[in-house]
């Protein structure tokens, strides 16, 4: 029996059948209102990250992600910025963009953060504030940038613009001490 059968021609009485099609509806009104108004992962506000760095940018600089998740949809958004991403740890549960397929989107992932910034003096980066916030293991780099780029005296870290669950970070480094040499 379909849907309308069971409001039509089970029996029920009317305003009974009435009650239970009013109640079905406002689910569905509710649901698909969180739906379109939900602004967090993986309805992250990408675009804005991309109109905050658009503000902001200067000649040289460079977008890294802390993983794909974030820089896919960024990128999409805007592919004239120069925007890099860390690949996945080899053969953990997170390395699910093959070779083959980043080759085909001309995307390809940088194994630290030195090899992403490509030698650039500016560096935005962009990450999901749960991932920097909890224990989860962290993607290669992330370390790295922890070491190298947020602890460096040289280099300076602005505060981080915060667009809902998305952390947009600069990191300046006027002497030109990040390498572009992946350091272990």
């Amino acid at each position: 029996m379909h849907w309308a059968g069971f409001f039509t021609k089970s029996g029920i009485p009317r305003p009974i059948a009435g009650i239970i099609g009013v109640i079905g509806v406002a689910l569905v009104g509710v649901g698909l209102y969180y739906q379109y108004t939900w602004e967090i992962f993986p309805n992250s506000p990408f675009a804005a990250a991309v109109a905050y760095i658009h503000d902001n940018w200067q000649d040289g600089d460079v977008v890294i992600h802390q993983n794909k998740i974030s820089a896919l949809p960024t990128i999409y958004y805007d592919r004239s910025l120069p925007q890099r991403f860390l690949g996945d740890t080899p053969g953990s549960s997170e390395d699910t963009l093959a070779l083959p397929t980043q080759q085909a989107l001309n995307l390809l992932a940088d194994a630290c953060v030195q090899g992403a910034a490509q030698g650039s003096s500016r560096i935005w980066w962009v990450v999901f504030d749960f991932r920097a916030k909890n224990s989860m293991p962290t993607p290669i780099g992330l370390n790295m940038t922890r070491n190298r780029i947020g602890s460096t005296r040289t280099i300076r870290r602005s505060k981080p613009k915060n667009l809902n669950d998305l952390d947009v970070v600069l990191f300046a480094n006027p002497r030109g001490d990040l390498s572009p040499n992946c350091a272990t």
